[in-house]
């Protein structure tokens, strides 16, 4: 014989839908269950469902996040429009001439970033060159 129930049916546990739950399966303290409605904006009391607060928080969470990536998304778009790319690259050429083709001042030969051997060559180029 066949049965009819399908593999949503077997589903035990937390993972059912929160429109499935119910208030005897959910195994946890009344301080927590009181931080959860906190939590969802619901003042706790007889009238509140602990499963109607758990959906609530559910959903604020999730539309945060939908926001946060919203933003994440707008504030990208704008950072690389705002770039200019022919500017920046005479900009990191200036940069790297200064800073890297610098060489050591103490030094009787020519020493630089490119020539750097020993950790005490680093820190002589940290302390003399770079500021």
């Amino acid at each position: 014989s066949c049965s009819s129930s399908s593999p949503i049916d077997d589903i035990q546990g937390p993972t059912r839908p929160a429109d499935d739950l119910n208030e005897k399966d959910l195994k946890m303290s009344k301080k927590n269950q009181y931080a959860i409605m906190y939590a969802a904006g619901l003042k706790p009391g007889p009238n509140v469902s602990l499963a109607y607060a758990i959906d609530i928080f559910r959903t604020r969470k999730l539309r945060e996040s939908v926001m946060y990536l919203v933003f994440l998304f707008t504030f990208n778009v704008g950072a690389f429009i705002q770039r200019d790319v022919t500017d920046s690259h005479r900009y990191s050429q200036s940069v790297k001439n200064v800073i890297i083709a610098r060489s050591f001042p103490t030094y009787p030969y020519y020493q630089s970033f490119e020539n750097i051997s020993t950790h005490e060559h680093v820190w002589l180029y940290l302390q003399e060159v770079i500021p």
